[in-house]
This record gives structure tokens, sequence and C-alpha cells, in this order.
């Protein structure tokens, strides 16, 4: 990552988190701007931004509207699920079966950071329509459990921020 405009958007994400001054939708800009830089960032960086959604998707949010989210998302959610990959199609089918839940967000965020470069290779920029999902989940779709827990990772957050874009 060389680009000194990518750089400072990330700096400003690090710096919500440091300060505290962070919620829900600090979180989920990380995934936009990965979206975003999809061929500045390298995939070690990716592994480390990503941690943070995965990171409160499975320890710190939970649906507002569990029981309506599935159905509620279904027709969105199918539509970005549409680049050929194995994983992807079961995702894809399991949202139109009405069976996805949270762990199918951080799964699929962890499948980016797991697969990135082949995903890259194989689809391109097309890659970020999986990214949507989590992105939206995260930012229209969720609650924090523990506010203070939360707010206590914030440190942490905008450490692993730095390391990826080495500031």
């Amino acid at each position: 990552m060389n680009e000194s405009a990518l750089k400072r958007r990330f700096l400003k994400i690090s710096n919500k988190f440091r300060t505290g001054d962070f919620n829900l939708s600090t979180v989920a800009v990380i995934i936009d701007e990965i979206r975003f830089s999809l061929g500045e960032l390298t995939s070690g960086e990716v592994r480390l931004l990503l941690e943070i959604p995965i990171n409160v998707l499975k320890f710190d949010v939970d649906l507002n509207d569990e029981s309506n989210w599935s159905k509620e998302n279904m027709d969105y959610f199918a539509s970005n699920l549409c680049i050929e990959d194995e994983f992807v199609m079961k995702l894809r089918k399991k949202v139109l079966n009405g069976q996805s839940g949270i762990n199918d967000m951080w799964s699929s965020l962890e499948y980016v950071k797991n697969n990135y470069n082949q995903l890259t290779n194989k689809h391109g920029r097309n890659i970020e329509l999986i990214l949507r999902n989590p992105e939206i989940t995260i930012r229209e779709d969720c609650k924090i459990v523990n506010e203070d827990e939360f707010k206590n990772n914030g440190e942490l957050f905008a450490q692993y921020i730095e390391n990826a874009v080495i500031l």
C-alpha cells in the first residue's frame, strides 16, 4: 500500500478507535475501504484489516431483529453472491432458503481473508460483492451486546489498522 491518500483514510479510522470516537459504522467503513481499495491492498493488509469486523461480528454484536433479518435481506444478499465460486454459491443457496445467520457474515469475511489472492486472481474486483453483505449487516442490522467491552477494543483495533498499513 503506497498511496498516501489510502493511508490517510485508514489513519482517520485508526484515530477514531484510539480516541474512543467509534461505533459500528466505523467498523463497517473498514470493509467499505477494503472494497474500494481492492487493487491497492496486499493479502497481508486485508488479513489484518478484516480481523476487526470478523472479531466484532463474532463477539460484540447481535442482530437487531434476528427473526426477520434473513427474510428482509434475502434478495439483496443473494444478488451480491453472484460470482462463480463454490463457497459463494453455497452461501447464496443458504441465503435464498432463508437459512443464513450472522455467522455467515463473519465466515464470508474469513473466506475473503484466507483466500484473497486466489479470489482476486480469478474474480478481480468482483470479490467486493462478497464484502457488501457483512458491511451492510454491521452498519444497519446489528446492535452492540456490551458497549464497554466493545469500546475497550478501540486501542487493539487501532493497532491492527496501523500494522496493516504500516503508518
